[in-house]
């Protein structure tokens, strides 16, 4: 019986099939497994809120802080140190897409880490955007855990029932690259003046649709730049937030509801319609 093999064109067809095959599925695989990073994104914050709100329930319903005095969580406090006992995995401060590197953090930290209690990188911040109160002739937390300066900085903390809007105000977003212990890490700040390789983590901008921030800031749509040439986002009226997932940021908001939302929907213009700022607490 005489055998038949393949011959070249034969080849050659299965080959291209294969190729058409390979080009239709990969795109759809790569989909797919961005769908499932974005729900264990959202999944994680959400978490991370019934944390916050175990530890107000244990606090007098008042938010941990964003960061403590001296800017060393362990010694002075901060939200990822304080809700510890409510969190126990490290995993839900964690975004799966997150790179995890070192890039924003302070160089003295990174070629330390021993020293310093061995930080670890997160991926979600909290909402402690301040502005200049002139009521009060002094800068003022107008989110929700900011950072704990007395000297300067009023109300660090807010309770929840002081929280005008809470299906509306911002608890927890997403940023990369930030770290659990020290500095900015942990918050954004909504200012960008700290930014700069000491502070160990993170931009600190919020987003903000409007031409000129609450803060003075010229946001004027170039690259927002922070500490080591990293670029946060390629636009500066998006912030600090990560946008990775189809250009929207996981969130969880103060009523204890998660969900992903486009940066400038969240600040479309805070100058003109402060009513529609959900980095603002008490609007």
């Amino acid at each position: 019986m005489k055998k038949h093999a393949f011959t070249l064109i034969e080849l050659l067809v299965v080959i291209a099939i294969n190729a058409i095959l390979a080009a239709i599925l990969f795109p759809v695989f790569a989909q797919a497994k961005m769908a499932a990073k974005k729900t264990a994104a959202l999944s994680n914050i959400k978490q991370l809120g019934l944390a916050n709100f175990m530890y107000m329930s244990d606090h007098d319903d008042v938010f941990a802080i964003g960061m403590g005095n001296d800017w060393w969580g362990p010694n002075t406090g901060a939200w990822t140190v304080d809700t510890q006992p409510y969190i126990k995995t490290y995993g839900l401060l964690l975004d799966p897409s997150d790179p995890k590197d070192l890039i924003t953090w302070a160089p003295w930290m990174v070629s330390n880490l021993h020293n310093y209690g061995n930080p670890l990188p997160i991926s979600f911040a909290a909402n402690g955007a301040m502005k200049w109160s002139n009521a009060v002739t002094s800068w003022q937390v107008y989110g929700v855990m900011g950072l704990m300066q007395p000297s300067w900085i009023q109300r660090a903390s807010a309770s929840g029932t002081a929280v005008t809007q809470p299906a509306g105000t911002i608890m927890l977003a997403g940023r990369f690259e930030g770290n659990v212990d020290y500095g900015m890490g942990t918050f954004f700040c909504g200012v960008s003046w700290f930014d700069s390789e000491w502070n160990g983590g993170a931009g600190g901008l919020t987003p903000e649709g409007n031409v000129v921030d609450l803060t003075g800031r010229s946001r004027t749509g170039v690259p927002y730049v922070g500490p080591n040439g990293y670029v946060y986002n390629t636009n500066d009226h998006w912030g600090a937030v990560n946008l990775i997932y189809a250009s929207q940021t996981p969130y969880v908001f103060v009523d204890g509801h998660a969900k992903m939302v486009p940066a400038i929907q969240t600040n479309p213009d805070g100058t003109n319609q402060p009513s529609q700022n959900m980095w603002d607490a008490y609007r």
